[in-house]
């Protein structure tokens, strides 16, 4: 039987249906502590997409980790039922083509044959067809049982084969502080931003208390499962092997890696 994840029952059928869910989320005071959180702290980046989860500053990583995650989980904890959250960051779009970003699943956070992990994705200013929408394809998060991780992003999914069916995108136009709830195998992607203006969001992502927390890594044709803890997202700097932790190893050699090109088949 499938672990209940929304204490509202319409909510946990268009999650498990459509593989999101778009609700109102912060009020106007927490929504104007994390933009101030934000503008006060940002780095000195302007051009493409750029993450604090990426960012080599470890102890300003940690700080906007916790100051999400400090509002974040109380109000996660009205929606769903005994999930904690894993790490938290800003996303952040420059003007620019550079910040495109194509169809893609976000890293595999639990072993997704038991559980499910799940992205709260709020952006800090309204979102409008110019300034870098976020795109979702819905029901892709069906698609069969995938492995995501790094050094960078990769995507295989186990059966070898890619599913013979036509998805629908939609593009989610969400006002500040307005939250999309999404399965983290849920294919996703966002526009570039052709404002002037940065387009500053966040992201929390959250998993069942119960489940182990685990990182994929790939090694040439191996895939190596890594048991992590807690702290491992805000200290983990991107494209190191997280061999300090405890992993097992499998084969990649009859999956099939999801290219963006393959992506776009899915797409109706």
């Amino acid at each position: 039987m499938e672990r209940t994840i929304f204490k509202n029952p319409i909510f946990e059928k268009k999650l498990r249906t459509k593989g999101y869910v778009v609700l109102p989320f912060l009020d106007d005071e927490q929504l104007k502590t994390l933009q101030h959180a934000f503008y006060t702290t940002k780095p000195n980046i302007s051009k493409g997409f750029h993450s604090t989860s990426t960012n080599n500053n470890l102890e300003y990583r940690k700080k906007v980790n916790d100051l999400i995650q400090s509002i974040y989980y109380p109000l996660s904890q009205q929606l769903i039922d005994d999930y904690e959250p894993v790490y938290a960051s800003f996303v952040v779009k420059e003007p620019g083509p550079e910040g495109n970003f194509p169809l893609h699943m976000d890293w595999s956070m639990v072993d997704e044959r038991d559980a499910i992990s799940l992205a709260f994705w709020t952006p800090l200013i309204d979102i409008t067809t110019q300034n870098g929408a976020l795109i979702v394809l819905e029901e892709s998060h069906q698609i069969g049982l995938s492995f995501r991780g790094g050094p960078y992003l990769f995507q295989v999914l186990e059966s070898g084969n890619l599913p013979n069916i036509k998805l629908n995108t939609r593009t989610l136009y969400l006002r500040a502080g307005e939250v999309v709830i999404y399965d983290h195998r849920l294919f996703h992607g966002s526009l570039a931003n052709q404002t002037q203006e940065t387009r500053p969001a966040l992201n929390c992502t959250m998993k069942p208390k119960e489940t182990t927390l685990i990182h994929y890594h790939q090694v040439g044709n191996e895939i190596e499962k890594h048991c992590v803890d807690i702290d491992f997202f805000t200290q983990y700097i991107m494209g190191e092997n997280p061999k300090n932790y405890p992993y097992t190893q499998f084969s990649s050699d009859k999956m099939v890696f999801l290219n963006d090109q393959l992506i776009k088949e899915l797409v109706k």
